[in-house]
């Protein structure tokens, strides 16, 4: 067998597994999302227990409120606000 043999068969295998660890990456992907942030006061003071709402262009609403540190959270609010 040549040496050309060898080289294709290498050359293959190569792409063989460099396709197969990147398609098992781009499967693990997800069409999910999240937003976060802080409220504050003009004075730059976090707000605690302050209602927060996120609407979509359609009128669906998710409701979070703030924690001690004026932090709130939407999880995966793609998927929410579709339903």
């Amino acid at each position: 067998m040549s040496f050309r043999f060898f080289r294709t068969i290498r050359l293959g295998l190569f792409c063989f597994l460099s396709f197969f660890f990147a398609a098992r990456n781009l499967i693990a992907q997800a069409p999910t999302g999240g937003l976060s942030g802080v409220v504050t006061d003009p004075s730059g003071g976090v707000v605690a227990k302050a209602s927060v709402r996120l609407t979509n262009a359609s009128g669906a609403s998710l409701d979070a409120t703030t924690n001690r540190e004026g932090y709130y959270e939407f999880k995966d609010s793609r998927r929410a606000l579709t339903r």
